[in-house]
């Protein structure tokens, strides 16, 4: 009797985007599940698997799945022994992953899921599966589970207790070893033996990936990917990016430089203490060798060569530590609060601008010695030595100028502001200001935006689109094509970089242009 129903995962998709074409990279802090072949390792993170070629020293991936939460509740994980694929197991389900023709199967199976196993006296017969109901088994290509009987000579994955047996030495620094950034307890979640024999990988449930040599006391640990999935903020560095994530419950907040091609990972998470101080970023600068976060709780000075710290909150000439935005121009760092806007100087001075003013500042440009300020009531100019930032004449002269602006840039000598709906520019050399066409009756109410060539890249509540001055958006991304809400969006190295609260997105930009 067949008692399984089964077929791909019934959540939403994203279309199925050749590898190098969209990238998603999430939290390998928390490990669920690792598995070694005959010259590969797999890593199951939440949003990803890396895979590691120990003979080769490289690391390829992550691998995305096309279902948003597919790997979620994996928490066991095989190496098929005939065609190297990653058979993995969650509570009621199991999943396949083929590297090589990029496939990705699953289906459900009846009652709570036990264990699995490999049949050495069938390895051509697929993962067997034992469950509350009884033993199944899934053959290799198969998209169904069928009822079988308990495989003759079961091969199991591996466990932390076969890593802790190998590694006597191991247990007695199980303390030291099993900690985060913060100096946290984590757990060990998973084992499996290194693919050339020299050693045990290790997941854990904060800490990452751990490596072991045989005779040794302390593990390695391993860098790839990112600490945390909610990514508030990126900036562009040439080779890759700086990533920010947002603090949670189980991760603190972080700051990683990501390789442009994924494999290299440097993660700065501040002192252990305080860490990096907020718990959610809204924006990212550079200026002297150090990044300024734009946070919750003010500003963070984040020194790149000695991962040292400096916080500018409340008190003083920072009007509210509720910051927007921060930009790096000349020097000096301007930053837009929830309640008025500040300058930090090259020697971290800081110094409030238009001390009366005291509306929200949700973005910032300069042009010379004048700033631009966005906020929900419009664009506003502050002029050198003014008291209060105004409406030019030009913005004055329509309410249909004085929408929200959140974000603004040059696109040549053309400034541009993106409203929560629609682009607004002004002319070169005039004060003529111009409403593109409406963006966000496609892209929902509008976030971000980021320049490439002659036009943006957009970003709203729904997804994203390339856009024009006078042109509507061009072929939308929405909807699961994107992990999750989008925060921040860069261009770097022929890649469009895309921050969500549910991983970091890496688009190449000639896949997804008009």
């Amino acid at each position: 009797m067949l008692l399984v129903v089964t077929g791909r995962l019934q959540a939403q998709r994203a279309r199925d985007w050749a590898p190098a074409d969209r990238v998603v990279v999430g939290d390998f802090s928390f490990v669920r599940a690792v598995a070694s072949g005959l010259d590969r390792l797999y890593v199951v993170g939440a949003l990803g698997i890396m895979m590691n070629r120990p003979l080769e020293q490289r690391w390829e991936g992550p691998y995305s799945p096309p279902d948003p939460g597919m790997l979620d509740r994996v928490f066991m994980a095989q190496v098929d022994p005939i065609d190297q694929s990653l058979w993995m197991v969650t509570s009621n389900a199991w999943l396949n992953f083929q590297p090589a023709l990029q496939l990705w199967s699953s289906g459900s199976v009846p009652g709570n899921v036990r264990a699995m196993a490999i049949d050495e006296a069938d390895p051509a017969g697929g993962i067997r599966i034992s469950t509350s109901a009884g033993w199944y088994r899934v053959a290799s290509g198969s998209q169904v589970a069928v009822p079988s009987g308990p495989p003759a000579r079961p091969l199991r994955p591996a466990t932390v207790q076969d890593a802790l047996a190998a590694n006597p030495s191991l247990r007695s620094n199980v303390a030291y070893t099993l900690r985060d950034a913060r100096g946290r307890s984590t757990t060990f979640t998973c084992a499996a033996p290194s693919p050339d024999g020299l050693g045990w990988y290790l997941g854990t449930s904060g800490s990452g990936l751990l490596f072991i040599r045989p005779g040794d006391a302390t593990p390695e640990r391993q860098s790839f990917g990112l600490t945390g999935d909610k990514v508030g903020a990126l900036y562009s560095s040439p080779g890759g990016v700086w990533v920010a994530t947002d603090r949670t419950d189980r991760i603190d907040a972080a700051v990683t430089y990501l390789t442009s091609d994924l494999v290299t990972s440097t993660t700065l998470a501040g002192g252990a203490t305080l860490g990096l101080g907020y718990t959610q970023v809204r924006r990212m600068t550079a200026m002297n060798r150090s990044l300024f976060l734009a946070t919750d709780a003010g500003v963070t000075q984040l020194e790149v060569a000695s991962g040292r710290t400096h916080f500018f909150g409340a008190g003083g000439s920072m009007p509210d530590p509720r910051t927007n935005t921060v930009i790096g121009r000349r020097g000096t760092v301007l930053v837009g609060t929830a309640r008025g806007l500040s300058r930090i100087t090259d020697t971290l001075t800081v110094v409030r601008l238009a001390p009366t003013f005291l509306e929200p500042v949700l973005a910032l440009e300069t042009e010379g010695d004048s700033i631009w300020i966005g906020t929900p009531s419009g664009l506003l100019l502050l002029p050198p030595e003014a008291k209060l930032p105004g409406r030019t004449p030009g913005l004055a002269a329509s309410a249909s100028l004085r929408g929200a602006v959140v974000a603004i840039a040059w696109l040549g000598d053309t400034l541009v502001a993106l409203t929560t709906d629609q682009l607004l520019w002004r002319m070169p050399a005039t004060d003529e200001w111009t409403l593109g066409p409406m963006l966000s009756s496609i892209l929902g109410r509008l976030r971000v935006f980021t320049l490439f060539e002659d036009g943006f890249f957009v970003a709203g509540e729904r997804g994203l689109a390339y856009a024009g001055l006078r042109t509507p958006p061009q072929r939308p991304l929405l909807g699961a094509e994107h992990p999750g809400v989008i925060r921040d969006l860069i261009v770097e190295d022929g890649y469009l970089w895309e921050a969500t609260d549910r991983g970091l997105v890496r688009w190449r930009i000639d896949a997804i242009m008009p």
